[in-house]
């Protein structure tokens, strides 16, 4: 038994063999954990005991996104049960069927297990899953034990295979709010722009398209002056001409 810590917190793996009535292996299928990829006989069990259970694995080589796989395991041996344990590339989704259960659900979604020994030399897992919304491709890692059920590490036999499933039509992530075009505008001295195209107001009856120069950078009267004139509006010094003319006129009258 050991303590592993997953990405997603702490996760109990067991790699019990044959030391209970009913064995189970998870988190020593293969897959990488944290750096390690562990299966029994990097553990509990000894290396090169023969023969070997084979491993007919049937599994999607390719895959849409959001599609569910089928996948069915058949291990082989000449013992008195099977054991299995399989896990897929992390982000993928399992969900239990014939002799399988998903030890870890919330911890580590991909991993299934056979949850006790199988009896029979021979014995089929079944489950099936949801690949990650990515292309790309994805691993499936199994592991499959032949046990004598002793009540030891001893003579049990173990297989390890992989297989590669690519994943095909995955949705693009949806853009990030603020991520789009954006319109800018901007206003200088009462000309304003937006999206590139300009729009100056009339000044004093005369509009920017009747090709005169509209200057906006003249400082209006000052304050000292006692007037606020605005700009484009009626001049002052017009204004003082004409009072003056009006009064020759009626001086001109008078005489008559």
């Amino acid at each position: 038994m050991r303590l592993l810590a997953s990405g997603s917190g702490l996760a109990l793996f067991f790699c019990a063999g044959v030391a209970a009535a009913n064995p189970d292996i998870s988190g020593y299928s293969g897959k990488d954990y944290n750096g390690v990829k562990d299966v029994c006989t990097t553990s509990c069990h000894a290396k090169g005991v023969t023969p070997v259970p084979t491993l007919t694995i049937t599994a999607p080589t390719t895959i849409k996104a959001g599609a569910t796989g089928e996948v069915s395991i058949k291990i082989t041996g000449t013992r008195k049960a099977t054991v299995l344990n399989a896990a897929l590339t992390t982000g993928s989704v399992a969900t239990a069927g014939q002799n399988t259960i998903i030890p870890f659900a919330e911890a580590e979604p991909s991993e299934v297990a056979s949850g006790k020994a199988i009896a029979g030399a021979t014995a089929t897992y079944k489950f099936s899953f949801v690949p990650p919304n990515k292309n790309g491709n994805i691993t499936l890692h199994v592991t499959g034990m032949s046990t004598n059920l002793d009540d030891s590490t001893g003579g049990d036999a173990i297989k390890s295979e992989t297989r590669t499933i690519t994943v095909t039509d995955a949705t693009p992530e949806p853009p990030d709010a603020g991520s789009g075009a954006s319109s800018s505008s901007s206003s200088t001295g009462g000309t304003s722009s937006s999206s590139g195209t300009t729009s100056k107001p009339a000044d004093g009856g005369v509009s920017a398209d009747d090709g005169v120069v509209i200057d906006r950078t003249r400082t209006p009267a000052s304050e000292a002056d006692g007037c606020d004139v605005t700009r484009g509006g009626f001049d002052g010094g017009a204004a003082f001409l004409a009072l003056a003319v009006a009064a020759v006129l009626a001086s001109a009258r008078r005489r008559k």
